[in-house]
């Protein structure tokens, strides 16, 4: 591609064609590890001479160019480890330190630090945040604002939709939308939903729609939520029900809301130990009538006065007889003051503990979310990312602690990755995944200072008060160090340091000018044009020749616009006598949710073809995938195309794939249709497909998958029964064995950091008949040892083979010359390999690494 982009999937920094900050955190089915590559080849097979289009880097045009400067992204890949990432519009510099990633999940995340100078985030070391630290909130105005892995900020645009009769989405302008008396949107008789989204198509709203409306997950959250506040109501009636009186009920203090203050609460449990009585609201009123019933008593008692007959006692003792029930009653109430006390503050306790679960549920609980159709990103109220969770229930979650750091990542029910912090619970200093594996942090102060992973390969951090991050070098002898000009990035040098100085290995200058920014090699030069600050050229310069030219334009929800020079004129002239000639092109027309409608490719003659130009209509549902596309090649000259190709796809409520249909609209009737269905367990795994044509449904070929609870595949099946079968290592997605249809098995052993570090083939009996060990250092294969057999491989500086010994008898060793001038003038590299019997073998290349001659 003419440039890159770096956006987070997987919650992993990836270089991509398309730009686009996108949400997709699925990673594949594991697939079954190959075979070990072959050991290094000190020599290239000769390809021939290439002619002057060597160099030529053109090919079909990409659609998917994006214009917007933040993501017109360069990214430089680091020998000692990390990745930085430049913004080449503002010069801004984002350094990506790659973690760990969950492998339990079908859906897999990656944990990465993000360091950015430019950036006030300094949870995790200062200017460092972690790719997870996503965010989505609501502004002021309603606009959803969304913050990636990379600590970009995006505002949404909300768009209005009605759904058609074929169930597509047909944009509706805002002006010609009626608002109801109860707030319903309506489009003459049409309900009109809203949509929020990004350029990208990832989709924000405060609902679930689509295959993500009824996810278990979330209804269990909500269940659980509910159930709290049913706790929470009865407990509040509870303590509700009683009150604070002294002994005579003259004085009364109801204690209702008073659960709300802790400080209260005990203000009103010191008061029983002070005489105060605590008794139910209802039990006062009794209290209450049992007094007046007693005032009662001593008046018909003292109206008897001193009469001493029988029928006077009699009734006496009969009034003094119920005064004294009334007493004992309100006795028998009082008397429970102090058990009372007891069961409020256990009701208290209880209370405190279901609002403290309720609160953090209600904090955990998705308020917003973020989708791309295939997965949902659910977002807490505080703006925390809260699960990840595909249709088929598949969910990934995230724990914060009080400070809102993330402290582990579950699959499911089981702890993935677990991240430990300092004793003042400051900054990380240790994340583990789900093998135990370990990533240990140091820290000078608040800067992060040394990262060491499981293998012990520890990088150690330089940093500027000015600029950010100075130089990175690692335990076994690599660096790269950066230099800034008024906050901008403007080199990169990478460099070999085992001999005790510094040897340079490669090395980027980039040159900031008004609306051009240039990144300059030893073999050449890109330069990218800007306009307005949206990208809108692209030029690359090598071995002194202009060998790319692009122009581009772009304007959201409407249209996109991607051209290249003519084919012939690369790669003949210098930069300052290159004329740029319009050659081929892309038009694509988009909609309201920035999905082509149509795209026009034209300038096709140029290849010396038969097609002039291409046209491809599109048609998506209401989920938003495609559903249809229509294809016409023309000829020059013609307005109807010669030859139309369509395509139709079909998906389960889950947005999954279950059937396609391609043909020749022209030659449908003679060579049919050609169908692939697609069929899938309950966790969206495919485990079957048949493909066959419409005029042969009787031959299908088909494949078979089996997998195992955690998306590890187990078996493959092929249309003719033959069973290929994988086993790993316990919990883990590493390949240990694969046995193939002959009964074959070939067995892997592997290192902490998974390269194989040896091999054992057998038969179907099991015996074994050939065994290989490798031994790696630096992530280069040292020595293969099979059997008696010992083969060792030497490196330069730049890691390249030098020389390779058998059973220590030295057999080839290789020299490499750079830059040698050709006849032509041309810049050429040479590797010449000098054999054990003194032979030698030069092989030259030019600086695309076209074999130009081999001697």
């Amino acid at each position: 591609e003419t440039y890159e982009q770096e956006v987070l999937t997987a919650g992993a920094v990836c270089t991509l064609a398309n730009p686009d900050p996108d949400i997709p955190t699925t990673t594949p089915d594991p697939e079954p590890e190959p075979d070990p590559e072959p050991e290094p080849e000190p020599d290239p097979e000769p390809t021939g001479d290439v002619g002057d289009e060597q160099n030529y880097n053109g090919g079909s045009i990409s659609e998917d160019i994006e214009t917007d400067p933040e993501y017109a992204r360069k990214s430089f890949a680091l020998p000692c480890g990390g990745e930085v990432s430049l913004n080449l519009a503002t010069g801004k510099s984002k350094f990506v330190f790659n973690d760990c990633v969950t492998e339990d999940s079908p859906i897999g995340v990656s944990v990465a630090h993000v360091f950015d100078k430019s950036s006030s985030d300094s949870k995790y070391g200062t200017n460092f945040r972690l790719n997870l630290d996503e965010s989505l909130t609501v502004n002021t105005d309603g606009n959803y604002v969304y913050t990636d892995g990379l600590g970009r900020t995006h505002t949404c645009e909300t768009k209005y939709y009605v759904i058609d009769d074929h169930g597509e989405k047909r944009s509706v302008q805002k002006s010609e939308i009626e608002v109801k008396a109860d707030g319903e949107l309506k489009y003459f008789d049409s309900k009109v939903e809203t949509e929020a989204c990004l350029e990208s198509g990832l989709t924000f709203g405060g609902e679930l729609k689509g295959a993500f409306k009824n996810l278990k997950y979330f209804e269990q959250r909500s269940d659980e939520i509910k159930q709290l506040e049913e706790q929470k109501e009865s407990y509040e009636k509870a303590i509700d029900g009683y009150t604070l009186v002294n002994t005579s009920f003259s004085s009364r203090f109801d204690i209702d809301g008073c659960y709300d203050n802790t400080v209260y609460m005990d203000s009103i449990l010191k008061c029983i130990n002070d005489g105060e009585l605590l008794i139910s609201k209802s039990d006062v009123l009794s209290c209450k009538s049992l007094n007046l019933q007693i005032e009662d008593y001593d008046e018909q008692i003292a109206s008897l006065g001193n009469k001493d007959d029988e029928a006077t006692n009699k009734k006496r003792s009969n009034l003094n007889n119920k005064k004294q029930i009334a007493n004992e009653q309100i006795q028998a109430i009082t008397a429970n003051s102090q058990q009372n006390a007891d069961m409020i503050k256990k009701y208290y306790i209880s209370y405190r503990k279901v609002v403290s679960d309720l609160e953090k549920y209600k904090t955990e609980q998705a308020v917003n979310y973020a989708s791309d159709g295939k997965i949902v990103k659910a977002f807490r109220s505080d703006g925390k990312l809260a699960a990840i969770i595909d249709a088929y229930e598949n969910t990934v979650t995230f724990e914060y602690n009080d400070n809102g750091k993330l402290t582990g990542i579950y699959s499911g029910d089981k702890k993935e990755i677990k991240i430990d912090y300092d004793a003042k619970n400051t900054y990380p200093v240790k994340i583990a995944d789900g093998r135990g594996r370990k990533i240990a942090y140091t820290y000078d102060g608040d800067y992060l200072k040394t990262i060491t992973y499981p293998d012990e390969t520890t990088l150690t951090l330089e940093y500027s008060s000015t600029d950010g991050i100075t130089a990175i070098a690692d335990n076994l002898g690599k660096k790269s160090k950066f230099v800034y000009t008024n906050g901008k990035l403007t080199s990169v040098k990478n460099y070999d340091f085992t001999g005790g100085s510094d040897t340079l290995l490669e090395e980027f200058t980039i040159t900031h000018a008004t609306n051009k920014t240039t990144v300059t090699t030893e073999d050449g030069s890109e330069i990218y044009d800007f306009t307005d600050g949206k990208l809108s050229g692209y030029t690359e310069v090598f071995d002194g020749k202009v060998i790319q030219a692009e122009k581009y334009s772009y304007t959201p929800y409407e249209t996109k616009h991607i051209e290249r020079a003519v084919k012939k004129t690369l790669n003949k002239s210098a930069l300052s006598s290159f004329v740029y000639t319009k050659g081929e092109a892309v038009d694509i027309e988009l909609n309201q949710f920035n999905l082509p409608v149509t795209t026009t490719v034209t300038g096709l003659s140029e290849n010396a073809g038969i097609v002039a130009k291409v046209v491809t209509k599109y048609e998506y549902n209401a989920d938003n995938l495609c559903t249809k596309t229509e294809t016409g090649a023309y000829k020059m000259n013609s307005t109807a195309p010669f030859i139309t190709t369509i395509s139709t796809t079909d998906y389960n409520p889950q947005g999954k794939v279950v059937r396609t249909e391609s043909y020749v609209v022209e030659d449908k009737a003679e060579k049919g249709k050609n169908i692939v269905e697609y069929f899938y367990d309950d966790k969206g795994r495919e485990i079957k497909r048949l493909a066959y044509n419409s005029l042969d449904t009787g031959s299908k070929f088909c494949e078979e998958h089996t997998y195992d609870d955690i998306g590890r595949e187990l078996s493959s099946t092929t249309e003719t029964g033959e069973t290929t079968s994988y086993e790993y290592y316990d919990d883990t997605t590493s390949l240990r064995s694969v046995k193939y249809p002959d009964g074959a098995v070939i067995s892997y052993g592997k290192d902490i950091t998974d390269n194989v570090a040896a091999i054992t083939q057998s038969t179907e009996d099991g015996e074994e008949n050939s065994t290989l060990r490798r031994y790696f250092d630096n992530g280069l294969t040292k020595k293969v040892e099979s059997g008696n057999t010992k083969i060792e491989y030497e490196y330069d500086v730049k890691d390249r083979v030098n020389k390779i010994k058998l059973n220590g008898e030295v057999k080839a060793s290789i020299a490499y010359s750079e830059n040698v001038t050709a006849s032509g003038g041309t810049k050429t590299d040479e590797t010449t390999v000098t054999n054990a019997k003194g032979e030698i073998i030069k092989t030259t290349t030019d600086k695309a690494g076209n074999v130009r001659s081999v001697k």
